[in-house]
């Protein structure tokens, strides 16, 4: 599996497998401790990372949530097309080469865009917020009727302490009694578990019916049937849109319930007929308060399936304790559910690899014909360099031309004794060679790092290429190191742009310094 689409999807058909197994299995198990297992590895399954794929989806069958390989090497080759037609219509310009950089370096960040993926994935993203958001709420509220709870009864603590020690539970959790109208549940935070019982209808009970139903309680708590509840939480938000998650949850509460009702009539058989009056008494008094279910930690007195409940709590069947062999093979099989997903059929995965080897002897001529590209542009850059060094060369020998014949219209001038002339042209000709000193300082200067800068933009598109030619092969080390030459390519290339800037500052220095004497000789001269 490559993709997260595709782990989401293949947790769902194993989960979905997984539960019509565990259906039929359940209708025939009277051990309802199993039963419940059963449905909380359905559960499992789906926030599980798998570890073994075997194959059961054609390739065709998964196209519509697969992605394709191609697609992110196409836009990888349209944005390094767009950043070298960018480079090289703006060569002359210096951030071009910083734009090729961050463009290569930032390849994997594709184009924002509205796709049906990206539609769906936004959806599914909505509906986890308003699965958790809504489950916020519910706490919200049940917190607010817990205000003003206070410690159960001397005599309700005694009788706990009691069942707790009879269940083989090292420690009692904290009962509280509320005044509002809550069902008997265990607290909400599973890290700070509590039971919490209602004032009303501790009032109805008979004390052996209450310890009944403390008892229910603590077995919910010995069984952390309240950290399962933490992992609905999580898988419904993830899959809220998978019916099998509905269902599963469904099942696996009943499943609860009667593993508690099972544990109780189990340990106090002669209390039998008190613990369903008891529930009785619960069911009616949940309906009389019409009292919401919270549905966020384990509760007493659901309605579904309560003949079946209590057929089970008042006619108990001797249960012998499963062989170690069957608990083994349960074990392992449930071992095997998590970690085995379906996946593509083998023939068809051979068939896509074919098409991957394919598309990299597709991108490798590819890339080839780039490079050719790259090596005509460059042959050009060279030639469009060495015409501006021969019109500068050219200026440049006009200026001295111009200064040849200054000399000699000053040595005409000195030889004639036209001394004020003479000055004029003596002035010029300073003025002349000064401004051609700054001048070839600043063509020997850019010169220079132009060269640098064709270089370094160069080197960085054959990397460029060579990191695109090593990922068509595989070799992912290969373009890890390239990619870091890249990045110190890109380090250079600014350090480049920095010393054009200064060199830009310090010219823009030099002159005004120069207008500053010429202004203060201007006035000087001036009577």
């Amino acid at each position: 599996m490559t993709s997260l689409s595709e782990i989401v999807i293949f947790n769902a058909l194993g989960a979905t497998l997984i539960a019509l197994l565990v259906a039929v299995i359940g209708s025939r198990l009277r051990r309802p401790a199993v039963v419940h297992a059963l449905w909380l590895l359905v559960l499992v399954k789906l926030v599980a990372f798998p570890l073994v794929e075997v194959g059961l989806v054609p390739k065709r069958a998964g196209a519509a949530f697969a992605p394709h390989k191609g697609d992110a090497s196409l836009q990888v080759d349209e944005t390094h097309a767009r950043a070298a037609n960018a480079s090289s219509q703006r060569r002359e310009a210096q951030p071009a080469d910083i734009t090729l950089v961050e463009a290569t370096i930032g390849e994997n960040r594709s184009a924002l865009r509205v796709t049906p993926a990206t539609l769906l994935w936004s959806l599914l993203s909505a509906g986890a917020f308003l699965v958790l958001a809504l489950a916020a709420l519910r706490l919200a509220r049940f917190e607010r009727r817990l205000r003003g709870a206070a410690e159960a009864p001397a005599a309700v603590r005694e009788s706990a302490d009691a069942i707790a020690r009879a269940l083989g539970m090292k420690r009692t959790p904290r009962i509280r009694v509320v005044a509002a109208a809550i069902p008997p549940s265990l607290g909400p935070r599973p890290w700070s578990c509590e039971i919490l019982l209602p004032q009303t209808l501790l009032e109805r009970l008979s004390s052996e019916e209450r310890d009944t139903l403390i008892a229910h309680e603590l077995a919910h708590v010995r069984r952390r049937d309240h950290w399962v509840r933490l992992l609905e939480l999580v898988v419904v938000a993830l899959y809220w849109w998978h019916p099998v998650v509905w269902w599963a949850r469904r099942n696996l509460r009943l499943a609860e319930e009667k593993s508690c009702d099972a544990l109780v009539a189990e340990k106090w058989p002669g209390r039998a007929r008190a613990y369903v009056e008891g529930l009785l008494k619960t069911i009616e008094y949940l309906l009389d308060e019409k009292v919401p279910n919270p549905g966020i930690a384990p509760a007493t007195g659901d309605a579904s399936n309560i003949e079946e409940r209590v057929r089970m709590i008042l006619q108990p069947k001797p249960r012998r304790a499963l062989p170690r062999g069957s608990r083994a093979l349960l074990l392992v099989a449930a071992i095997a559910a998590i970690a085995v997903s379906p996946g593509w059929v083998g023939g068809e995965k051979s068939a896509s690899k074919e098409d991957d080897e394919r598309d990299a002897a597709q991108k490798l001529e590819m890339i080839a014909v780039q490079r050719e590209e790259m090596r005509l542009q460059r042959e050009l850059e060279e030639l469009e360099l060495r015409r501006m060094q021969i019109e500068q060369q050219l200026a440049q020998s006009q200026v001295q031309m111009k200064t040849e014949q200054l000399r000699a219209k000053l040595a005409t001038l000195e030889a004639e004794g036209q001394e004020q002339e003479a000055a004029e042209v003596r002035q010029h000709l300073a003025e002349l060679e000064r401004e051609f000193a700054l001048h070839r300082k600043q063509i020997e200067f850019e010169q220079g790092h132009a060269k640098r800068r064709i270089q370094l933009q160069w080197e960085l598109r054959e990397l460029m290429m060579d990191r695109e030619e090593s990922m068509a092969r595989g070799d992912e080390e290969r373009a890890r190191e390239l990619m870091e030459r890249m990045k110190l390519l890109e380090h250079d290339m600014q350090e480049l742009h920095l010393e054009e800037l200064r060199a830009e500052i310090e010219r823009g220095r030099e002159r005004l310094q120069q207008a500053t004497a010429e202004l203060e000789l201007e006035k000087l001269s001036k009577p």
